[in-house]
């Protein structure tokens, strides 16, 4: 049995209700630490027991071990689709590498391809999805962060979209980990250009493994306000993430850096060592931002059950949200006490706090000048200027609770409110069972044409009313995928 949250159950009856509606290509957002693979081996499950062939696609290899590790937990058959792992054509899952089924396109058959982290990948990504979905094959994404690195919506691939519980639902609810956000350092960036959505990599590289004061910055204040807490510190470049490693070394705290190239051995001695709490510290660059979990690479130890990320130091910049958030989501994951997050890259400026309320949305994200952009975030954000805390807006700072001068107000001119909510009362109902008379098409617009609205209106109620009734019948559809 696959026991699911009741958010979890609830977001795959969702999706399941758009596939029985005829979705063909649909993305699922979930926040990290939601449990997307979760909820995806629930589905996988069900149609496993429809007689339908599964395929689980990955972007990084680290994350093919992963999944399978959640395939053996339930008791899913699989085999793999990527470089040095056993095949088999007779398997009704595979588990596959982007950049080996790009090759194999035609090793497979499945009836369903789960793509994860659906928001990173271009153009073998892209070859693969619009193989299969002339092939008629169901084709589900799944991501926290739907919106490709450079800022285009993930409409290009995908037709409709279920979205489950916001970040702060999730943390009030006790499934992520609270947070105190410190906008500690603010490095210089205005001279650093964008290319595609992102800050220029070999500019951003230059300027953060030049600058060895943020470097120190992060170190001493790890050591003065977490240390002993397992900290993982994200970098520009692997160059960055060594230095940085090195000046932790040079103040006594234990620390390794690991990237992919570091050898599976190794990297699993070094998180053995960290759940034991003999490493506090891992530097790193993208290897932990693509839904690497930690634990699940030592998961077979059991006095490694608990390799929980406390507390995080930012000195990677970024104007990329997805990648942010994924950052983000590394040290969110449950925990009894507030996570902590060290920004000396002043992201929180840029992109907000990790709770912060978003519009998920398919199309492609609106292109704005970086100030404005930032200016935009700095309205949603309030930043403590005793302790550096970045939090929602508040009277006072909640971690040391400076209080916030107030602005002055505009006298608001003063109305008789009851008696205007009356006749806004009214006239809502009036127009209320105007509408619920209306059949055709022909009547949508005629009452448009009275109440001077242009014809779009007409239309666009006439077919939500056409999509509502269309629901009713939905839960009359024999599910035949996943039961």
């Amino acid at each position: 049995m696959i026991n699911l949250y009741d958010d979890q159950a609830a977001l795959i009856g969702r999706a399941k209700k758009k596939i029985a509606g005829g979705c063909k290509n649909l993305l699922i957002q979930a926040a990290t630490g939601s449990g997307k693979s979760m909820m995806a081996t629930s589905m996988i499950h069900g149609a496993n027991n429809k007689g339908n062939r599964c395929a689980f696609l990955v972007p990084r290899r680290e994350l093919l071990h992963q999944m399978a590790a959640t395939f053996r937990r339930f008791s899913l058959e699989y085999s793999y689709v990527a470089s040095g792992e056993f095949f088999s054509p007779d398997s009704i899952n595979h588990i596959c590498s982007m950049q080996t089924l790009v090759r194999r396109l035609d090793d497979i058959n499945p009836r369903i391809l789960f793509v994860d982290e659906t928001h990173y990948g271009e153009g073998q990504l892209n070859k693969i999805i619009e193989h299969f979905k002339a092939l008629g094959v169901l084709v589900i994404g799944l991501s926290a962060t739907p919106m490709k690195m450079s800022g285009k919506g993930l409409g290009v691939w995908y037709d409709d979209m279920v979205q489950g519980e916001s970040i702060r639902w999730l943390i009030d609810n006790k499934r992520l980990s609270d947070y105190k956000l410190f906008g500690i350092s603010n490095p210089d960036l205005s001279q650093i250009k964008i290319v595609n959505g992102d800050y220029s990599g070999k500019q951003l590289r230059e300027k953060m493994e030049s600058d060895r004061i943020l470097i120190g910055d992060a170190v001493g204040h790890y050591k003065k306000h977490a240390l002993g807490k397992r900290n993982v510190t994200f970098c520009t470049s692997i160059k960055h993430s060594k230095m940085t490693c090195e000046a932790f070394r040079n103040e006594g705290i234990e620390a390794v850096h690991m990237d992919a190239e570091t050898p599976k051995h190794v990297r699993r001695q070094m998180i053995v060592d960290f759940a034991l709490r003999k490493i506090d510290v891992i530097t790193s660059v993208d290897l932990l931002c693509f839904g690497f979990d930690l634990g699940s690479q030592v998961d077979d130890i059991p006095e490694c059950k608990d390799v929980t990320v406390e507390c995080m130091s930012d000195l990677r910049p970024t104007r990329s949200l997805p990648l942010q958030m994924q950052k983000w989501g590394r040290v969110l994951r449950m925990k009894p006490y507030d996570a902590l997050i060290f920004d000396h890259a002043s992201n929180y400026i840029t992109h907000g706090i990790p709770c912060l309320d978003r519009n998920w949305s398919l199309e492609d994200k609106e292109r704005k000048r970086r100030d404005v952009e930032d200016e935009e975030m700095r309205e949603q954000t309030k930043y403590c200027p005793d302790c550096y805390h970045a939090h929602t807006p508040a009277p006072r700072c909640p971690n040391c609770g400076h209080v916030y001068k107030k602005k002055e107000e505009k006298p608001i001119e003063q109305v008789d409110a009851e008696l205007q909510e009356i006749m806004i009362e009214r006239e809502r109902r009036a127009k209320r069972r105007e509408e619920g008379m209306c059949e055709t098409l022909d009547d949508w617009k005629a009452l448009a044409d009275e109440r001077g609205y242009k014809d779009g209106w007409a239309e666009m109620r006439y077919k939500e009313r056409q999509k509502k009734e269309a629901n009713k019948k939905t839960d009359d559809i024999n599910m035949e995928l996943f039961g």
